[in-house]
């Protein structure tokens, strides 16, 4: 990680996210590293996943964030363009739910395609 040199802390950035993927590539894989969601497509090319502003989607935790993300996460998986959802619409597959709720919040974690739809399948 770079720092700045006058204060030594850690350098920060701000990226927009996309509220739907691009690409037509199926989901390959999905990373949860720091306060991002990375998905990586069959193409292997990786994008910032889809958000709407002011719905956050993350992990760790029993809160609406992993709610979001594990509904995202399934539809994801039978469409790459799907858009970002609001974290009150939509009902998450219970093994996707779990898989977001307890995967570690201090830890890179990547789960792959098969072990989504393993999840999604439970």
């Amino acid at each position: 990680m770079e720092h700045n040199r006058e204060t030594a802390e850690p350098l920060r950035g701000t990226a927009a996210s996309p509220q739907r993927l691009p690409t037509s590539s199926p989901l390959a894989a999905v990373t949860f590293s720091g306060e991002a969601v990375w998905i990586r497509t069959d193409n292997d090319q990786l994008w910032l996943a889809p958000r709407m502003l002011g719905e956050g989607i993350s992990w760790g935790y029993g809160g609406s964030g992993p709610h979001t993300l594990a509904v995202l996460l399934a539809r994801m998986l039978d469409d790459i363009a799907a858009p970002a959802v609001i974290s009150d619409r939509g009902v998450p597959p219970a093994g996707l739910h779990e898989l977001t709720r307890s995967a570690p919040m201090d830890e890179t974690t990547t789960f792959t395609r098969s072990q989504l739809e393993r999840a999604r399948n439970q």
